[in-house]
C-alpha cells in the first residue's frame, strides 16, 4: 500500500510512484502503526473527555443548590442572632412579680350598682420591696375623692388602707410606694386589694383584688 503526501501524523514526506522518490522499505508499516496509533490515543481520551464532561456538568447543576443552602445558612443565623437578645430582653427577671386587677362595682362589699370599671396593672421588686403601679378607669358616678391599696383581705371581705394614691386622681394614674417586709408577703400571698371613692359613693365605687401573673 502506497501513501502520498504527507503521513497522518505530519511526520515525514512519502514517495509515490511517478514522484520524485519511492517510499522506502516499512514506511507503510510506519504509516499503519503511527494511524493505529492515534486511533488508541483518541479510543483512550473519549472516555476520560466524557467523565471530565460529566464532572463539570454535575459540578454546576450542583451550583444551585449550594448557593440556596449557603442562603439558607445566612438566614438562619440573621435570625437567631436578631431574635435571641430580644429573647433575653422579654424574658421576665426572676426578682420581678407582676400583678393585675379589674375594678368594679360588684366587687365591693357591699356590691354597688355602677357601669364604672377600671384596670390596674402593677411591679413588685421583691428585692427592694419596690412596687409600682398604673391605674386607669372610666365611668364613675361622681368624682373620685380617693384611692387606696387595702389589706390584708381575702376576696369578699374589708381591710384597713394600706397605700393612698397621691397627685391628681384622674385616669390614668401612676404611683410607686416602698412596702414592708409584711405587706409584700400579704401582696404575694393575694391579700391586697384597690379601692377608688368618689363623692356618690364614698365607701368605694369600684374595687379589685390584686392577682400575681405567673
Amino acid at each position: 500500500m502506497n501513501f502520498c503526501g504527507t503521513d497522518p501524523l505530519g511526520a515525514t514526506a512519502i514517495s509515490c510512484p511517478g514522484h520524485a522518490g519511492e517510499v522506502t522499505p516499512g514506511s507503510d508499516h510506519n504509516v499503519l502503526q503511527r494511524m493505529r496509533h492515534l486511533a488508541a490515543t483518541q479510543a483512550a481520551l473519549n472516555p476520560t473527555l466524557k467523565a471530565e464532561f460529566s464532572n463539570t456538568h454535575n459540578r454546576w447543576e450542583a451550583m444551585p443548590m449550594r448557593i440556596c443552602r449557603a442562603i439558607c445558612k445566612w438566614i438562619v443565623c440573621s435570625v437567631v442572632l436578631l431574635f435571641v437578645p430580644a429573647c433575653s430582653v422579654l424574658r421576665p427577671d426572676a426578682d420581678l412579680a407582676a400583678f393585675s386587677t379589674q375594678l368594679t362595682g360588684s366587687n365591693e362589699v357591699p356590691p354597688v350598682a355602677t357601669v364604672a370599671s377600671g384596670r390596674l396593672y402593677a411591679v413588685l421588686n421583691t428585692d427592694t420591696r419596690l412596687l409600682r403601679w398604673k391605674l386607669a378607669f372610666s365611668g364613675l358616678h361622681g368624682t373620685v375623692t380617693a384611692g387606696h391599696f387595702h389589706g390584708p383581705a381575702a376576696v369578699g371581705s374589708n381591710a384597713r388602707e394600706l397605700i393612698a394614691f397621691k397627685g391628681p386622681l384622674k385616669s390614668p394614674l401612676e404611683g410607686q410606694a416602698t412596702l414592708t417586709p409584711v405587706q409584700a408577703t400579704d401582696l404575694l400571698a393575694g391579700k391586697w386589694y384597690v379601692n377608688l371613692h368618689t363623692s356618690v359613693h364614698p365607701g368605694g365605687e369600684i374595687r379589685g383584688q390584686l392577682i400575681l401573673r405567673e
